[in-house]
Formats: structure tokens, sequence, C-alpha cells
């Protein structure tokens, strides 16, 4: 079902990119400081648009990374104070005996 929804989703996503690419033939000039290129308006868009969501993937990966790895470290934490804990335990039953 899931992969029915996302079919769909994609489909719904690419014929409305190719309607805005229809619908939008005027052509602009993009200035890249050195270099000038003439496009069409929607080319530009769905450049910016597939920029922004790489840049933002990029961005959300390292976070991801980060987050992993902290993770990583706190379970290690956790693991150590729980034997740290066990050995108490250990410690305070023999104690009692």
């Amino acid at each position: 079902m899931r992969r029915a929804i996302y079919t769909i989703l994609v489909l719904v996503i690419l014929v409305t990119g190719a309607m805005f690419l229809i619908l939008n033939p005027n052509k602009v000039t993009l200035n890249l400081l050195i270099v000038q290129f003439d496009m069409s308006l929607a080319v530009v868009v769905m450049l910016s648009v597939v920029v922004g969501i790489v840049l933002s993937m990029l961005f959300f990966s390292l976070k991801l990374i980060r987050f992993r790895t902290r993770n990583t470290r706190l379970q290690k934490k956790v693991a150590q104070v729980e034997d740290e804990m066990a050995g108490i335990r250990r410690n305070i039953v023999e104690a009692s005996r």
C-alpha cells in the first residue's frame, strides 16, 4: 500500500512538473557572476528546487551522522553505568550475607 501511495505521489509530482514546464516557456537570463545563461523560467525554478533539495539532504545527513554518533556514545555510557550498578548490587548482596 505504501509503495502505491509513493508511486502515485511521484507521478503527481512529475505531471505537475511537466505542466509547469509547458506553461512557462518564458526565457530568463541567469547571471552567475562570470557566466550568463538564457534558460526557460521553468528550468531555472526546477534547478533551484533540485539544488535546494540536495543541499537540505546534505545538511540533514550531517545532522543524522552527528546524532547517530552521539547515540552510540550514550548507549556505551548507559551500558557502563548498568555494569557499575550490577557490581554495586552484587557487593550489597555479598555484604548482607
